[in-house]
């Protein structure tokens, strides 16, 4: 049988179990995201209206030595928004949302958008494969997004990122 042949007969996890997350993840040069220490306190309907996210869904969120705080997708910001003008709303106040920053969201008491903002994503080590990135991904029900660090821990720099939609490609047989 060919090479072809034979990974035409591998299942998706098979496949996957076979790729390395560092052949395939997205490397930390090639993410986009934001800086929490300067964007904490700048208007969501300026994040959401900047030019180098505009192809994408999500925006991670990073502290100090690129060490990820938060993956905001951006339905949650507009999730948010919606929630808070109601909120504003039943306060009897005027339910303009423009005003709000990212510090507003983060610290907003809803449990939804609070896992949501802490257990969208999840952490394999540079050593892992595309099958370890998916059981991170399997094993928390609010999980899109593996953070790639050097031994898998959250409080180490990001090397990379694994989607959701990224293992799902190279599933593919």
């Amino acid at each position: 049988k060919s090479y072809q042949d034979v990974i035409k007969t591998l299942t998706p996890d098979e496949k996957i179990s076979k790729l390395l997350v560092k052949d395939a993840m997205i490397p930390i040069d090639k993410i986009v995201y934001l800086d929490y220490d300067t964007e904490k306190t700048k208007l969501i309907k300026d994040i959401l209206a900047y030019p180098q996210f505009k192809a994408y869904s999500r925006f991670a969120v990073f502290g100090p030595n690129k060490v990820v705080k938060y993956m905001i997708h951006r339905s949650t910001f507009f999730e948010f928004m919606f929630l808070k003008a109601a909120d504003l709303k039943n306060e009897g106040k005027a339910s303009d949302t423009d005003s709000l920053i990212l510090d507003d969201l983060l610290n907003y008491n809803d449990t939804n958008i609070k896992n949501t903002l802490t257990r969208g994503f999840g952490f394999a080590s540079i050593d892992a494969t595309l099958l370890d990135a998916k059981k991170v991904i399997d094993s928390i029900d609010e999980c899109m997004d593996v953070f790639i660090t050097q031994t898998g821990k959250s409080t180490e720099s990001v090397m990379g990122l694994v989607t959701n939609n990224l293992i799902f490609d190279k599933a593919k047989v």
